[in-house]
């Protein structure tokens, strides 16, 4: 459950980014950037907002360890593989959610969204 909430919550987060920004990717693909470049701007945004979340998620993981070694049977609280494999999976979803509102941004046609202004 929680991770369809992460993924609705990210989803929700970068395609409202994108809506937002519709116009300067317009301008951007008008002034000869390529469709491709602003799905890259708009993962990179969003994998830098993923990795900052992740990277606070870990070292709060990292000091509530102590809180929660009550709760695990058989698996150390700090044991790297699950630290790692953790945040790498999370940085996969982040990336998957995002993929969508990116994919639109790619379809923006700039002449049109630049005339009904």
């Amino acid at each position: 459950m929680g991770l369809i909430l992460a993924i609705v919550g990210v989803y929700g987060v970068v395609s409202i980014v994108v809506s937002q920004r519709k116009q300067e990717l317009a301008v951007r693909i008008a002034l000869g950037s390529t469709r491709a470049n602003a799905v890259a701007l708009v993962l990179r945004q969003a994998l830098r907002t993923a990795a900052t979340g992740t990277m606070l998620g870990l070292a709060g993981a990292w000091a509530a360890q102590r809180l929660i070694r009550g709760f695990l049977f058989e698996v150390s609280p700090v044991d790297p593989i699950t630290f790692i494999g953790g945040a790498i999976f999370l940085l996969a979803v982040a990336t998957a959610a995002s993929l969508i509102p990116a994919a639109r941004a790619m379809r923006i046609d700039p002449a049109q969204l630049l005339r009904q202004e």
